[in-house]
Parts: structure tokens; sequence; C-alpha cells
């Protein structure tokens, strides 16, 4: 039966080994829980990656995320030690160190307080120099376990030495200790057991039983059974190929960010192929406007010109009368404030009737864009138009 258990726990202690192709580890006690998906080696731990890499620590956590290692951490004394030949190793040393994994392979490595490196330098394929660094912090980017980039930060100092008059000890950081001849190589190294052949394939091609008194009384009952668990298993297969499948997409857009995209930038009229013609101008693209459709708008925005005008003389009427005429006001009673307007001329048969006052700013803004939008015959701005002059209806309405 599957196992049920929601939390799951691993102890191990002592001579903890643990064995994969890629990775090896030795520690004196390993501690395990899901509550915290962290894996805590002590007694002088040390991993192997890549065979050439080696880390080791006092202390090394492990954060497990979906049941791969997601990051690392190299806790006092953390040294890092990546070798070139047999007597030549490339060491970083200090405080802590963080290495972050993604899909199990190392692509980063912090190095936090108290950096000390040491990277050899080749020149046609042999090397020749030593450049011991120190600083503050330190970060690394790998691939495939090689450094591809490092950065250092705070405090720098840099000095380079030629190899063939230095000291192989003055070539080793202190607490230096290749542990290779430790590491396991294969898995019988950790235990000598063999595994049992699988009898998966076998189990598969019996055939099930047939239970004709059930499917007799019972509609097939056990033919039902058997679809479901088939169903089920179609079911697994799928979802296992979809997480694989999505697993591969995000490792291949990872790899693709990873890449300065800076430098893969373009001017995207300058890739166009020449034998491409660009697409027209969505305004000269556009349909033209059916005339018979046009003439209904423009007269009636010219209907709406109109209108105001009448409004207007309408409102200018009723404030037409000299101001001599007023009442007086009453004592104690502010006085009415009224506008003298001078009489407006008689329309010339020539052309149309002329206002009877100047328009303000505002309205003759909305008049001169009524009359721009008619010559233009644009029907896009109708709506909009007639919303605006709908909305400062007031300014031209007559009030008392």
């Amino acid at each position: 039966p599957p196992d049920t258990t929601k939390i799951k726990y691993l102890h191990g202690w002592p001579n903890v080994r643990i064995y994969r192709s890629d990775m090896q580890l030795l520690c004196d006690s390993l501690a395990y829980s899901d509550v915290d998906s962290l894996a805590r080696l002590h007694g002088n731990p040390v991993m192997w990656y890549k065979t050439r890499n080696q880390l080791t620590s006092d202390v090394m956590i492990l954060l497990m995320k979906d049941e791969t290692l997601n990051r690392g951490s190299m806790q006092q004394n953390a040294m890092l030690v990546m070798q070139e030949d047999e007597d030549h190793f490339d060491q970083i040393k200090s405080t802590e160190m963080i290495g972050h994994f993604r899909d199990d392979d190392l692509y980063r490595y912090d190095a936090l307080g108290g950096v000390n490196a040491m990277f050899y330098l080749k020149e046609k394929e042999e090397l020749t120099t030593i450049n011991i660094k120190e600083s503050r912090f330190m970060t690394m980017a790998l691939k495939d376990g090689t450094a591809q980039r490092i950065k250092y930060y705070e405090q720098t100092q840099s000095d380079a030495y030629p190899i063939y008059n230095l000291e192989m000890d003055k070539q080793r950081i202190k607490g230096f200790q290749w542990r290779g001849d430790e590491r396991p190589v294969s898995r019988y190294d950790v235990t000598n057991r063999s595994l049992r052949p699988s009898e998966r394939e076998a189990y598969d091609d019996v055939t099930m039983p047939v239970f004709i008194i059930s499917n007799r009384y019972f509609n097939k009952y056990m033919s039902k059974v058997y679809d479901e668990i088939i169903a089920r298993e179609d079911a697994k297969r799928l979802a296992r190929a979809q997480r694989d499948s999505v697993a591969a997409a995000e490792k291949e857009m990872a790899m693709m960010a990873e890449q300065d995209s800076l430098f893969a930038l373009q001017d995207s009229l300058a890739v166009v192929p020449p034998d491409i013609d660009a697409d027209a101008d969505s305004l000269a693209a556009a349909p033209e406007v059916a005339p018979t459709e046009v003439d209904e708008q423009q007269e009636e925005a010219e209907s709406r010109a109109a209108g105001i005008r009448r409004r207007r003389e309408a409102r200018e009427t009723v404030t037409e009368a000299p101001a001599a005429e007023q009442p007086k006001a009453d004592e104690g009673k502010p006085a009415a404030v009224t506008h003298a307007v001078k009489p407006a001329p008689a329309p010339s048969a020539a052309g149309p009737a002329t206002l009877q006052t100047e328009p303000t700013k505002r309205e003759q803004r909305i008049l001169n864009k009524a009359e721009r939008l008619i010559q233009k015959n644009d029907k896009r701005f109708f709506k909009k138009l007639y919303k605006e002059v709908m909305r400062r209806r007031e300014i031209i309405t007559v009030t008392d």
C-alpha cells in the first residue's frame, strides 16, 4: 500500500554516505524532516559535485524543493576546491557560502565574509600564473561545474605570481584539504546490496481474473472496477508527461534568460526583410465613409450649431434693456447685477446672421471645433462633440 504519512523524516548516523552519479556526500550524521524540507549534515561534511568540485564546512544545510536539491548553505570555515590537475587546485574560502541549484545542477555560488581565493591562469593550455584575491563578498556563476564569471565586492585586493618559482605551500589556502580518495565512486561504495530486478512487466502480462458471478448479479461491477484502475493509471502517466514537459520548458526558458538580452536587442525596423511591405497607415487603410452618412452627420452638426446661436440670441435679448430702465435697488438690498449689451448689427444679405455679442472663449472654442469637424467630414468626433456640447449646455441656456 502507498505511504500515507504526511510528514517524513530521516535520521542517519554514523558514517553517512550518499551516492549519485554527479554528486556524492559524506558526513557523520544527517537529519531531514519534511516540516522545513531541510537536511542538516554534521561531523566534517563534504560534498563532491561533478567529480572535480569539493565543498566542505563545519556544518552543511541543504534545502530540498519538490524532492530536488534547491540550495546549500555551508556554515563556518566554508571552502570550495576545484581540481585543475593532480597538484593544482582553485580554492575559495570564506565564513559562509551558499550554493544555488537548478534541476540539481549547481549554477551559482556566493561567498559571504572574509573571502580568500586562488585561481590558476592558463597560457596555451599550460598553467603559468596564480591569481590571489581577497574581498569581502564574492559571487560566481558556473556551467557544467566550471566557473564562467566571478565578481568581487568591497575591499578587493588582487595579486598575480608566476607558479614556476612559487613554493607549493604558498599555493594553498589555510585549511586546504583535498579528500578525493574518500569519495564514493559507485553505488557499491555505499552498499553492496543488489537490487532485485523489477517484476512489473511480468505482472502486466498476467490476465486479470474474470468474476462471472459478480458480473452477472451486480451488473458487471468488477469490469467497471478494472476500467477505473486503467483510467487512473492513464491519468498518472499523462500527468507525469505534462510535468516533464513543463519542467523541460522552464529549463529552456531559464537558459535563455541567462543570456544577456541587451546584446540580442535590435531595431525592429532594421530587421524587417526588404521583401516584406510594411503595413499601411491605419487611417489611410480605413474604409471611406459613405457620402450619404457624411451628409446626414454634417446636417446634424450644422443644426446643433444653429441651435447654439438661437439660444445665445434669446439670452442676449433678455439682457438687452438699458441700465437706465432698471429699477432702483431697495434700500438694504443689493442691486441686481445686469450686463449692458450693444445692439447687434442687422444681418447682411450676402452671408449668415452674425451673433449679437462676442462669444465667450469657451463658447468660441466649441463653435470652432464644430466647424472644423464639419469641414473635415470626420464622423469619429461627432459623437464626442455632441456629448461635450450637451455637457456645456448650461453655459448657453437662457436663464433668469
